[in-house]
């Protein structure tokens, strides 16, 4: 039965009452929590990964390469870049990835992990772009993996 105050079981229902536990009125729509959930992780993961590169290049390349390239204001600008690795230092659960440096523009990837790189290695850094300096560039987020389009 119905507590009449409140709208909820008493506890004189049984099982036999119910046909089983509160929750087996929710059988199906418990059932299909988990694969909801998971489906809108997968959705929210796609609809917040980056766009593909505007911008494909490598450091020798690069000056060339902006020239005239001057994307609007508040747009998410996504650049790839390949080069030697003159700059890798992790802190504050952060690292910090730097390529061309004897190039101008520099180019800070700031990411989470170095993923086995050192410096003197060639890297491709792939992010958000963002030009702090005529000589200087952001990539954040930013992600990093060996070479392969050169």
């Amino acid at each position: 039965m119905r507590d009449a105050r409140n709208g909820l079981l008493s506890r004189s229902e049984t099982h036999a009452d119910m046909g089983g536990t509160r929750f087996d009125n929710f059988g199906p729509t418990m059932k299909a929590l988990p694969l909801a959930i998971a489906s809108f992780l997968v959705f929210a993961a796609a609809a917040s990964a980056q766009p593909a590169p505007s911008l494909y290049t490598t450091c020798e390349k690069l000056v060339e390469d902006l020239k005239g390239f001057h994307p609007p204001e508040g747009d998410l600008i996504v650049i790839e870049v390949t080069g030697p690795l003159e700059v890798a230092e992790t802190g504050d659960g952060l690292a910090y990835m730097g390529v061309c440096g004897n190039q101008a523009p520099k180019v800070m990837c700031v990411t989470y992990k170095l993923n086995g790189f050192d410096v003197g290695d060639r890297v491709t850094v792939t992010g958000s772009f963002r030009r702090l300096e005529p000589d200087f560039i952001v990539l954040d987020p930013c992600l990093n993996s060996p070479p392969g389009r050169e």
